[in-house]
């Protein structure tokens, strides 16, 4: 079986279990496809009977039609036989049902329940043997809670007999099942007596850890952390989608190193018998990021982005009498960007936005404004070489004796980090040298 199938599959059928045991009335345990089959019929055989005990009503054993995945519950009521005593039913005669037992019903084709007999005649009891072993090494009952007679159930062949359950806890190991060899026996299973005696051993179970990274990845807020204990074969819910926060993405998914398989936040799965890591899978967060113009009784602008995604900057469409429009400012860096350049969408903490303002300057103190800044062009020469970053030296030698523009200065400023400083320089060096592009200005600082 592939390890999607236990995980996945073994989970949902746990969940149709939980079900079905806290549940009084028929339900629907499990989606099954049942396009071919559309009800099956459940068949009570009494062909073996010679009737039935005085407060038994008949109609109790008529065939019931239902649908796959159906719950159905064992008639009450007894039947007779001349030498043998009804003790409950069986499908395959490994395990019984009593009176009142629920059973869901997977299959799509008919099924029919057989009566199971003890014969009055047989003396011989035969043996359900516990075995209390570890790793083929003898435990004692006593030093694990149990009686000190704690070995064996006994009962006539056909009998219906439920297995001592108990919970034991031994060397960081767990059992509360029984198994035979080829089957595992829970509770509440039941066992068909069979001619012969039944060895049962320790179905022991290892707590694993389901450990949690949120991968690596930057802009995380808070926890970065987390495991749990988990028994194997239990089922057990993944952690949510809020176990860690990373500012501007969702949490969708966790993916799995044990199958590699990506499980939705609160899935349930079955724990595997190692320790597992589930890794956060990340979505981009969408935002409406809002360009303030600034202009009282004007509307904002909004432009859709996804985190680490680009968007445009618009044009500012309105005038600002006595003001010149020098670009969208986004403070948490200090960059301007004008009308129509990239905007990287940075991601917002929780609860916050993302807003660039207008920046309005004086038009007695503008000469010009650029249409477009144009990174790395300190001079305005409309080249970038190594003039502009001799321009950018000077200028933070002496600032008065080799003034830059204030466009000039905007392109100058290239190097991710607000504000002019040798580092722009040599960025610009960088890209007369090729190892970048125009295209790559202006750094981005993450």
């Amino acid at each position: 079986m592939r390890k999607e199938s236990f995980i996945r599959r073994t989970a949902a059928v746990l969940s149709a279990a939980a079900v079905l045991f806290s549940s009084s009335v028929t339900v629907f345990a499990e989606e099954t496809d049942t396009t071919e089959t559309e009800t099956i019929t459940v068949t009570f055989d009494i062909s073996e009977a010679d009737g039935f005990t005085l407060k038994t009503d008949p109609d109790n054993f008529l065939p019931q039609t239902i649908s796959p995945g159906s719950v159905i519950f064992f008639p009450n009521g007894q039947l007779t036989r001349e030498g043998y005593v009804h003790t409950g039913w069986t499908l395959d005669g490994i395990y019984g049902y009593t009176s009142g037992d629920s059973y869901i019903v997977l299959s799509t084709e008919d099924v029919t329940f057989t009566p199971t007999w003890t014969d009055d005649n047989d003396d011989v009891y035969r043996k359900l043997n516990y075995h209390i072993e570890q790793d083929g090494i003898a435990l004692d009952p006593e030093e694990l809670g149990l009686s000190k007679n704690f070995g064996s159930t006994e009962a006539r062949a056909g009998a219906i007999i439920t297995p001592l359950y108990t919970t034991l806890e031994a060397n960081a190991k767990t059992s509360n099942t029984w198994t035979d060899g080829e089957r595992k026996y829970a509770y509440p299973d039941k066992i068909v007596m069979p001619d012969h005696d039944i060895d049962l051993y320790c179905n022991w179970r290892s707590y694993v850890q389901m450990i949690y990274t949120p991968g690596d990845v930057d802009r995380l807020i808070g926890t970065t952390e987390f495991s749990a204990l988990a028994l194997e074969g239990s089922a057990f819910n993944l952690s949510s989608d809020s176990r860690f926060t990373r500012m501007g993405f969702n949490l969708t998914g966790w993916l799995c190193d044990y199958d590699g398989n990506v499980y939705s936040p609160n899935e349930q799965v079955i724990v595997p018998g190692v320790d597992t890591t589930y890794t956060a899978v990340w979505t981009p967060k969408e935002y409406n990021v809002v360009f303030n113009t600034g202009i009282k009784g004007a509307a904002t602008i909004k432009v859709k982005g996804l985190t680490d995604s680009p968007i445009i900057c618009p044009e500012v469409g309105l005038s600002n009498p006595g003001y010149v429009f020098g670009g969208w400012k986004f403070a948490e860096t200090g960059d301007i960007y004008a009308e129509g350049d990239e905007f990287i969408v940075p991601g917002a903490l929780p609860g916050s936005g993302i807003v660039l303002a207008a920046v309005w300057l004086d038009e007695t103190e503008v000469t010009t404004v650029p249409e477009k800044t144009v990174y790395g062009d300190a001079n305005e020469d409309s080249k970038i070489n190594m003039a502009d970053a001799v321009a950018v030296l000077q200028n933070l030698a002496n600032s008065a004796k080799y003034p830059l523009s204030d466009s000039g200065a905007v392109n100058a400023d290239c190097d991710g980090t607000a504000g002019l400083t040798g580092t722009d320089a040599i960025t610009i060096l960088r890209v007369e040298s090729g190892e970048l592009s125009q295209a790559d200005l202006p750094l981005k600082n993450v």
